[in-house]
């Protein structure tokens, strides 16, 4: 069950995905508390005691994952969600539906905002071969070995790389990438996407150096190629 990344429910979340919410009592969450405002903010009319949450999330897995899929073993269709955007990419979740399939649980995938394919969407960049990177290695010298390594992906597979990185470390990385990168090769920002001050942008390496960017703490979607 994708939820937003920022943006109005209206315009992100299909009518369809509501009435599967309305109907639904399990939910398999990252914060209880997020993922109740969400639920609120999408018209559920249930309160809080009608509804059965599970808390999970990379950092906390305490619990017997069989617990819980347990409602579902016993006729229940079970809501997992993220903090934003789809779950199981680039978020918790994937274990879950692992599981799901190996117990012969129906897995359905609902329609939703993914951040990542929203802005390749929105790139212009080849996006028929591409490698999502997650977040690259924080030290400088890793930093350093690891963009040098998708720009040679870039050139030799036609590869497109679209990678993360955590808000606060958006413009050393955005320097960092301008100090390494092949002033020819394309960069893609998307920034605060789905939100009223969404900016998305490409040009080459060196159009950006040229360019006063500070892209704060921001979400943000990096991409880079041809």
């Amino acid at each position: 069950m994708p939820v937003t990344i920022g943006g109005s429910i209206k315009y992100s979340i299909p009518p369809g995905n509501l009435e599967i919410l309305e109907n639904t009592c399990h939910y398999i969450v990252e914060n209880i508390k997020s993922a109740y405002n969400f639920l609120k903010q999408a018209g559920l009319k249930r309160s809080l005691k009608d509804i059965q949450f599970y808390e999970y999330s990379k950092k906390k897995k305490e619990r017997n994952l069989y617990d819980y899929l347990r409602p579902a073993l016993e006729g229940n269709d079970i809501a997992l969600m993220s903090e934003a955007g789809v779950p199981c990419i680039a978020d918790p979740g994937e274990e879950i539906a692992a599981l799901a399939h190996e117990l012969g649980i129906r897995v359905i995938p609902l329609v939703g905002p993914s951040s990542i394919l929203l802005a390749l969407m929105a790139s212009g960049i080849n996006a028929e071969n591409f490698s999502f990177n997650g977040y690259l290695p924080i030290g400088k010298n890793p930093l350093t070995k690891k963009i040098k390594e998708l720009e040679r992906k870039i050139f030799t597979d036609n590869q497109t790389q679209v990678f993360i990185e955590v808000p606060h470390r958006n413009d050393r990385l955005i320097n960092e990438i301008f100090s390494v990168c092949n002033p020819v090769i394309k960069l893609c920002i998307a920034k605060n996407i789905t939100m009223s001050d969404e900016h998305i942008e490409t040009k080459t390496i060196e159009s950006w150096k040229r360019s006063k960017i500070l892209l704060g703490k921001n979400p943000v979607i990096m991409i880079l190629g041809k």
